[in-house]
């Protein structure tokens, strides 16, 4: 990554610091991957129509997120009917 990019305007190379960090971003983005497809499953194949009503899209994926990977998630928000 540090050969391939630099500044557009100084040709000044990527600080070794961003490309650790960048390096780390990467790593936990794939640590999201089966978080995204279970949220995918519980919301979009609900048992039945009154499931869908019970459905909070923000409790369910903190749920998950803690559940994957120990992570607290923000505060449910009310869903609005």
């Amino acid at each position: 990554m540090k050969r391939l990019s630099w500044h557009c305007y100084t040709a000044a190379t990527i600080p070794d610091d961003l490309v650790n960090n960048l390096t780390r971003t990467k790593y936990f983005v794939r640590v999201l991957d089966p978080l995204q497809v279970a949220f995918n499953l519980v919301v979009y194949t609900p048992a039945s129509q009154m499931k869908v009503d019970e459905i909070n899209p923000s409790e369910i994926y903190n749920k998950l997120l803690y559940e994957i990977t120990g992570l607290k998630g923000l505060k449910p928000t009310v869903r609005v009917k």
